[in-house]
């Protein structure tokens, strides 16, 4: 090809250039399969050059020879565009790491799933165990203030207990003294027939008039009949007399002993104190 021939046809030689490469190409649909390239690609051997393209006119024979060999060239590869699609096809080895990779990919996305939910739920046991360990820490402190205060009310009531135990037995003490101190001034008069009329101090001083024995009325405290201690018996039921003081019961009592020793043969009896009846005994 001349100089002047390329400068002259630069125009249509630029628009009959054809890569063979870029011609090589399989129309696929939607997919990102790999297939195998449907033609085979040329070596890098391949003429690129536009040596052997021939203008449409003038020309010698070489060069008109190159034109027509860059012409069927041309036609060629419009009708290798032309070829319908065929179906792609890919080898079994490509196809297991394919379905490897997808397998693999679905594994990482499960797990990454998986790993979220067992997160999330093991974030929500660790906030209702915090809530549930807070409220039974709660409560035990609640508990422990209140023994606390349990023991110290104990401890009170236990002191305060002694305490009253200790009085208790001070007052029994003091009252068993109180009492023994009112019977050693108390003396009862036994045998005594009951009248529903009868006068008590008449009858204590008509008996202290026979055993000759002066007590006043201001010296008796109280003078009264007592319950029996069985009530089924038919004795009457003694009468019990309260004095000043234990150094009068025991006059009474000596000069009672004095007169039954004196009259043996009539002892003091409450016939004595114009009442018939057994004899009069002093406790």
């Amino acid at each position: 090809m001349t100089k002047e021939y390329y400068s002259k046809n630069l125009s249509e030689l630029k628009r009959a250039w054809a890569c063979p490469s870029c011609t090589n190409i399989a129309r696929r649909k939607n997919e990102n399969t790999p297939v195998r390239n449907q033609f085979e690609i040329l070596s890098e051997e391949a003429d690129m050059s536009c040596d052997d393209l021939l203008p449409n006119t003038s020309g010698t024979d070489s060069d008109s020879r190159m034109f027509q060999q860059a012409s069927i060239r041309t036609s060629a590869n419009k009708q290798l565009s032309l070829v319908p699609e065929t179906p792609c096809s890919i080898s079994y080895e490509r196809f297991g790491e394919l379905l490897d990779f997808k397998l693999e990919s679905i594994r990482v996305a499960l797990a990454a799933d998986i790993k979220k939910e067992i997160t999330a739920a093991i974030e929500n046991l660790k906030d209702e165990f915090t809530r549930t360990t807070d409220f039974l820490a709660s409560e035990q402190r609640d508990i422990q203030d209140k023994l606390a205060s349990v023991d110290s009310t104990i401890t009170s009531l236990e002191s305060e207990n002694i305490k009253l135990r200790t009085e208790m037995n001070e007052l029994k003490r003091r009252l068993q003294t109180l009492e023994k101190s009112s019977r050693c001034r108390n003396m009862e008069i036994h045998s005594v027939p009951e009248r529903k009329t009868e006068n008590l101090f008449a009858i204590f001083e008509k008996l202290c008039k026979e055993i000759k024995v002066s007590t006043p009325n201001t010296d008796i405290l109280s003078i009264r009949r007592v319950a029996k201690i069985n009530s089924e018996s038919d004795r009457p039921r003694n009468i019990l007399v309260t004095l000043q003081s234990e150094r009068q019961r025991d006059v009474l009592i000596s000069a009672l002993r004095q007169y039954n020793k004196e009259n043996k043969d009539n002892q003091l009896n409450s016939s004595h104190l114009g009442i018939s009846g057994e004899n009069v005994e002093f406790i």
